[in-house]
């Protein structure tokens, strides 16, 4: 299961926030598809999710060891959302 708390993010560490008291909670095994408009956070709040960044306040609880990131586009590897295949391979290496 995938729980976030209170999650708070800025890249600033400031107003005004990206995520703002953000609550979610996802089941051990669901699919989820993340949708909005552009520049509502949904890049941001998978980067937190996978680690990437840490939030400025909340936590962000997991009980998986992996967690899956299934792109839509092959386009959207080109500018950089959300990860990189390095840091992708990396993230395995930290699990080892």
């Amino acid at each position: 299961m995938i729980q976030v708390k209170d999650l708070t993010f800025s890249y600033t560490g400031s107003p005004p926030y990206v995520l703002n008291q953000l609550n979610l909670e996802i089941p051990d095994g669901a699919y989820v598809s993340i949708v909005g408009e552009n520049g509502c956070g949904k890049s941001t709040l998978m980067r937190l999710i996978l680690k990437f960044l840490k939030p400025t306040s909340g936590q962000i609880l997991s009980s998986a060891k992996r967690i899956g990131y299934v792109p839509q586009k092959n386009s959207a590897s080109e500018d950089g959302f959300p990860i990189t295949v390095f840091e992708m391979m990396d993230s395995y290496r930290k699990l080892l």
